[in-house]
Parts: C-alpha cells; sequence; structure tokens
C-alpha cells in the first residue's frame, strides 16, 4: 500500500503505473513468502490458502487498475497545464498579468 501512495503522490501517471507495477510484483512477493512460512510450519495450510487468495485478488486488483490507466485519457496533475481565466473568458497564459524582468527593463 505504500508504494502504490508513493506512486501517486508523484503526480505522473506513467510513475504511478510504475509504482503499481512494483506493487504488483510485491504481492507476488508475498505469495513466495506464505509458501515458506508454510514449509517452516509458521502457518497451517488453511491459513496459507486464505492468504494467498488475499494475495492473489490483490495482485488481480492492481493488475486492472494498471489495464484500466493504460486505456484512459486521464493523466496526473503533473502534466496538466495551470492556466487562469478573465471574466470574459479569454485563457490566459500561465504567467500573464505577472511583470518580468525583461518588462520591467523597458
Amino acid at each position: 500500500m505504500a508504494t502504490i501512495a508513493e506512486g501517486f503522490e508523484r503526480s505522473g501517471s506513467g510513475e504511478f503505473q510504475q509504482f503499481l507495477a512494483i506493487a504488483k510484483g510485491s504481492a507476488g512477493e508475498v505469495i513466495s513468502h506464505l509458501y515458506v512460512a508454510l514449509d517452516q510450519g509458521y502457518i497451517n495450510h488453511e491459513e496459507f490458502r486464505r492468504l494467498e487468495q488475499i494475495a492473489r485478488d490483490t495482485g488481480r486488483k492492481i493488475g486492472g487498475l494498471m489495464s484500466y490507466l493504460c486505456q484512459s485519457d486521464l493523466r496526473g496533475p503533473k502534466y496538466k497545464t495551470s492556466t487562469r481565466r478573465q471574466s470574459n473568458s479569454k485563457r490566459l497564459e500561465p504567467n500573464a498579468g505577472r511583470e518580468t524582468r525583461d518588462s520591467k527593463r523597458q
């Protein structure tokens, strides 16, 4: 869950998908650790099956979100341009109305 949160906070769609892929891999890693726990006698077969199913479901859900994002036009806020609007609804450039060093020299 922390990996997904970190990817989301980076505000880029590509980065978020990369972190989702890492999280999906971690779900597979959990299954590997469950086999070790079963072999070492830390958990029984019933508990193994229950936890394995949760890990597989989690990996599937992450994969579904990854597929959705690949097909979607949604992009992270990192790629959105900030524009301000005047009352007459004309779009302004991000720095419109602000004095720049060049305009102060003239």
